[in-house]
């Protein structure tokens, strides 16, 4: 797939420093005000490379590097489909010379609409929004790529490919894991590194103990866990961060966009469309106390897939009904549900005991 050059931006006004918003633990936003009458946010990661710092150092240069180019390959292969990202217009790098500006950025389009919160959220709207967002992963479902990993541009930005994985929504993996032509291969490649992570004490870790034996169990287990979660050979884009604020809602509560890709990653069906934070009880998940089976979030989205079956369309009754089944996994008390999550959320800062259970 080609990705168009960056282009070249017509004259802009930006804001004074007071209106940056820190949106994320390791960027602020501000909007430039086109005379087009459009408008374009620039996303700065916070580093001590930034003017913007803002006390937020995070991540190393060459990390905070990758993972901005990667969030452009990312959006620039959803230009490719339906899905409401912003349109990428350009990024530099602050290792490059030739970027006058200083710091690391990415140029992209301010969507409109605010962050979907579901507990600020009647039922009504909120099967909507899933009912929605059903759609979006069947979208999703219809451009497979080939290998695990996260986009990246090509060299000259002429063609994307999957590179290695643009750490996780902590920052604690580097960019060196992958990419990978197997699920038993990333996942216990992902299980390793957090092993490693844990030997090498680079987390505080109120039950260290307990997340070893589930990163080794997942280690020990990879070819297994890759054989009975996912029927498909293929790989497929999945946001990383989808707490559920990264959807943008209009008044009514329909979609209008989909914001904070820094971290996707292309990875196994199962975890591309099966329970994820967006439907995940986000208290009992950082509490550890979730059983294994299906959360009231999870039903609502498996019903909303449900519902697609009925669909004209082959390819989407098809890819309705594997991702309903994906969404009602762990009803029969396998932990797949839980399982999934766990990987998706890695070891996040400040675990407790109970954050750190087996499933």
């Amino acid at each position: 797939m080609m990705a168009p050059s960056p282009r070249c931006l017509p004259g802009s006004k930006t804001h004074d420093l007071p209106s940056f918003k820190r949106l994320a633990a390791f960027s602020s936003w501000v909007t430039l005000t086109l005379e087009s009458k459009s408008a374009i946010s620039s996303s700065t990661p916070l580093s001590h490379s930034s003017s913007l710092a803002l006390a937020y150092l995070r991540g190393p240069p060459d990390l905070i590097e990758y993972i901005i180019s990667s969030e452009y390959a990312t959006l620039k292969f959803l230009e490719g489909t339906s899905v409401p990202a912003p349109q990428a217009f350009g990024y530099a790098l602050a290792s490059d010379p030739g970027n006058l500006v200083g710091v690391t950025y990415l140029l992209i389009q301010a969507l409109p609409g605010k962050p979907y919160y579901e507990y600020l959220a009647t039922p009504e709207q909120t099967a909507r929004v899933m009912e929605q967002f059903a759609d979006i992963m069947i979208e999703l479902g219809k451009h497979p790529l080939g290998d695990i990993g996260s986009l990246t541009p090509l060299k000259k930005r002429e063609g994307l490919a999957v590179g290695p994985l643009a750490s996780n929504r902590f920052l604690h993996l580097d960019h060196t894991l992958g990419a990978f032509s197997t699920a038993a291969e990333y996942y216990a490649s992902v299980a390793q590194a957090y092993l490693d992570i844990l030997a090498g004490s680079q987390l505080v870790q109120s039950d260290a103990e307990a997340a070893r034996q589930f990163y080794e169990a997942v280690r020990d287990n990879a070819s297994i866990i890759a054989t009975l979660l996912s029927e498909f050979e293929l790989f497929f884009l999945k946001h990383v961060d989808d707490k559920g604020d990264h959807l943008l809602v209009d008044e009514d509560y329909n979609i209008v966009g989909i914001i904070d890709w820094q971290f996707a990653r292309v990875v196994p069906a199962a975890e591309a469309f099966g329970p994820s934070l967006l439907t995940a009880d986000m208290g009992i998940l950082y509490a550890g106390a979730e059983s294994g089976g299906p959360t009231a979030g999870d039903k609502i989205l498996a019903d909303a897939l449900r519902k697609k079956e009925g669909s004209e369309c082959h390819r989407t009754r098809y890819l309705a009904r594997v991702m309903a089944g994906y969404m009602e996994a762990g009803s029969s008390g396998n932990g797949g549900n839980n399982l999934m999550r766990r990987i998706q959320f890695g070891i996040p800062a400040g675990s407790s005991a109970e954050e750190t259970k087996q499933p």
